[in-house]
């Protein structure tokens, strides 16, 4: 018999880390990409679930796309989506989704999966509400690091791999995001420090590609629903 009383407590102690979001040029644009290349892939998909929207950010992304748009957040960011009239916007943790089994075509979720203290479990409700498809964008530990404020499951891939295999989870496309990437030096805070006062680019960006390391930054998966593999 599992007793679920200190677990609530537990929850709500993790409750205390979650931090606003608010939009900003450069992961807008990063999201967009992803979403643009993957979502390009998937065939009769008409609504997506936002899982940890943020203030919405992606909301006339997917509706330009042809979407039927939901999201889903916490706090502060819940707040500000209800103070902008943000429509179609529900107060809810990730791992405990507010509705029925099958009720959207595709999820998408970008650097949430890692605020999860359970990611297994967060996938598996994932599934459960979806009928198809899954883009997921997550952070790497190596650009990253493994440590922050409600950060708990920072993966490597091969470990991110398998908890999404278990879940009922298949990779039907990968791509890797990288700090050589040019919209990824467009908006980076050290490229931005090689810019003139006048906003022009100085000689060259060797500068920026000194002071970055080359590194994968996200790991972006489509992926497809499957049998969970158990070992």
């Amino acid at each position: 018999m599992r007793d679920y009383a200190r677990f609530d407590k537990y929850l709500d102690r993790l409750l205390q880390d979650v931090y606003a979001q608010p939009p900003d040029e450069g992961h807008t644009a990063w999201a967009t990409q992803a979403v643009t290349t993957l979502g390009s892939i998937v065939q009769n998909c008409n609504t997506v679930l936002d899982i940890g929207c943020g203030q919405g950010f992606m909301k006339p992304i997917f509706e330009k796309m042809g979407y039927e748009w939901t999201g889903v957040t916490v706090g502060e960011d819940f707040a500000m989506c209800q103070s902008l009239k943000i429509e179609n916007v529900h107060n809810a943790d990730m791992t405990f989704l507010p509705f029925e089994d099958n009720s959207f075509d595709l999820v998408f979720s970008r650097h949430v999966l890692e605020h999860s203290p359970f990611p297994a479990i967060t996938l598996m409700e994932w599934r459960r509400v979806c009928k198809g498809w899954l883009i997921l964008i997550a952070p790497t530990p190596n650009f990253w690091t493994i440590r922050g404020k409600n950060h708990y499951s920072v993966l490597p891939k091969e470990n991110l791999i398998w908890l999404l295999e278990r879940s009922g989870w298949g990779v039907l496309h990968e791509n890797e995001f990288t700090s050589r990437d040019p919209l990824f030096l467009r908006y980076w805070e050290v490229y931005q420090n090689t810019l003139d006062e006048d906003g022009k680019e100085t000689p060259s960006t060797e500068t920026a590609f000194e002071q970055i390391p080359n590194q994968v930054v996200e790991y972006r998966l489509l992926l497809e629903q499957m049998e969970p593999v158990l070992e």
